[in-house]
């Protein structure tokens, strides 16, 4: 079934524009030895499935890569390899971003930094534009729509979308893929905006994507990456050298020889009788 609606927002779509922010192809290890950069189109599916539902998945190979090719040109809807048309997964994913978005969110940066050209601010800012671009074109959406696309849950209306002048990224991301998954089950319906958006010289050959889409939203916004988290920060303090002891002279064995002893940012406790004495700072200690 062809949908006449073009551009049409949906997985597919979703997918094929993600596909064209993805990190550069790097050398593939040697091919008899089945190596790979791990950036195939199944390579990023399976980090999107993993966004939506929180496990890793490595399904039979030649059976996924017919699956994910199909779902990326709209032709499938998707199934037990690409569970986003499913009840329980729909479920729960929604009930994940309204009662556990922090792990969702955490999930989506993994996918960014692993699969996506993120250090690029010019191809992260395309690609929110090609999505606010088919998004304000889909005349499906309602103008009234959420999507939760807020760092803290909130959520925001199509109309208001094209208003912001700032969007942070993961966010945005995961509020895309949750409309989509709850609102957009038929897959099929992108068809026809897969194929305005590609050419290929004959009927087996590989589709290339030649689409300007994004080049609509005009007005400069300004896209950046989530923060990094409190925890993450504790964890480079935990890196950082210790304060520096230095011991000077010192002679093994000979008891009666003066050491000097600078240690940073003392603190010394001296006992006399039940009553303790501290001493916060010394600069040097003759022993």
């Amino acid at each position: 079934m062809t949908n006449k609606n073009t551009p049409y927002l949906c997985g597919g779509t979703f997918f094929v524009l993600l596909l064209q922010a993805k990190r550069l192809r790097r050398k593939a290890r040697d091919k008899y030895q089945g190596g790979t950069d791990g950036l195939n189109d199944t390579d990023v599916m399976k980090g999107l499935i993993y966004v939506v539902t929180g496990q890793a998945v490595d399904p039979y190979n030649d059976s996924f890569k017919k699956n994910t090719s199909e779902y990326k040109s709209c032709k499938y809807n998707g199934g037990t390899y690409i569970p986003f048309n499913e009840v329980s997964t729909v479920s729960s994913f929604d009930n994940a971003i309204k009662s556990k978005y922090s792990d969702t969110l955490d999930r989506m940066s993994e996918f960014t930094n692993e699969y996506l050209i993120v250090e690029n601010s010019e191809k992260r800012e395309w690609l929110i534009k090609a999505l606010l671009d088919v998004i304000e074109q889909d005349v499906e959406i309602k103008d009234e729509d959420l999507f939760y696309i807020c760092s803290n849950g909130d959520t925001i209306s199509k109309s208001a979308l094209f208003e912001i002048l700032s969007i942070e990224f993961e966010p945005f991301l995961i509020g895309v893929l949750h409309y989509i998954l709850l609102n957009r089950n038929n897959n099929t319906l992108g068809r026809s905006t897969f194929e305005s958006w590609h050419t290929r010289q004959s009927s087996h050959s590989e589709w290339n994507f030649v689409s300007n889409i994004g080049c609509a939203v005009t007005r400069p916004i300004t896209v950046f990456m989530m923060a990094v988290k409190k925890e993450d920060y504790n964890d480079f303090a935990e890196d950082e050298e210790e304060p520096e002891i230095i011991i000077e002279d010192a002679t093994a064995g000979a008891s009666t020889q003066n050491v000097t002893q600078i240690v940073n940012n003392p603190t010394i406790v001296n006992q006399y009788g039940e009553k303790n004495i501290h001493i916060d700072r010394v600069d040097t200690l003759n022993l």
